[in-house]
């Protein structure tokens, strides 16, 4: 189908790792209206690394000072890999509803995903959500994450500020995957 449009795109970029051999078509072009499952599939990743996170935080000879994790209550908490940046991920297994307020005021030098430094987000029973995504204005400026949060067990809320299409994909609660400790 050549009616493409630009914004039927997802940029990311997708790693495939197999034991066995992979076909590919030349010519093959992926996208969203093409393939609308694949539209999930950066924050599916993310999500499935928090729970992972979670999982090993438990192994005491495991040492990620790079990945933190905020216990919030018995199936709750907040995962944050911290990179060249921040990405938050709120995982919540429990039957009830959560809504969640991050707050980066206090940090310096640094630009959010969502064009805000406060954000409020439901989060839904047995689902997981990448929250925000802040990283550094510049690569020459130093910078600083300071961030205050606050949570509570609520009814559905529409985020502030909403989340654009453009990252409905990235940003949208998602089924938190079955992992089990090996």
């Amino acid at each position: 189908d050549n009616d493409v449009e630009v914004e039927d795109y997802v940029s990311y970029t997708l790693s495939i790792h197999s034991s066995v051999q992979l076909l590919f078509m030349d010519e093959c072009e992926v996208n969203a209206s093409g393939f609308p499952e694949l539209m999930y599939a950066p924050a599916d990743a993310l999500i499935t690394l928090a729970k992972q996170s979670k999982i090993k935080e438990n192994d005491a000879n495991i040492s990620q000072s790079d990945i933190r994790l905020s216990h919030i209550a018995d199936g709750v908490y907040c995962v944050m890999f911290m990179f060249y940046g921040e990405i938050c991920v709120f995982i919540n297994e429990t039957t009830e509803g959560y809504s969640y307020i991050r707050n980066y005021g206090h940090s310096e030098y640094i630009m959010s995903v969502r064009h805000r430094m406060k954000t409020t987000d439901f989060i839904p029973p047995k689902s997981g959500r990448v929250i925000n995504i802040v990283t550094p204005q510049t690569p020459e400026t130093s910078w600083k994450i300071a961030a205050q949060k606050n949570f509570l067990k609520s009814q559905p809320l529409e985020s502030s500020p909403p989340v654009p299409d453009t990252l409905e994909g990235l940003l949208t609660p998602r089924p938190i995957p079955e992992i089990t400790s090996s």
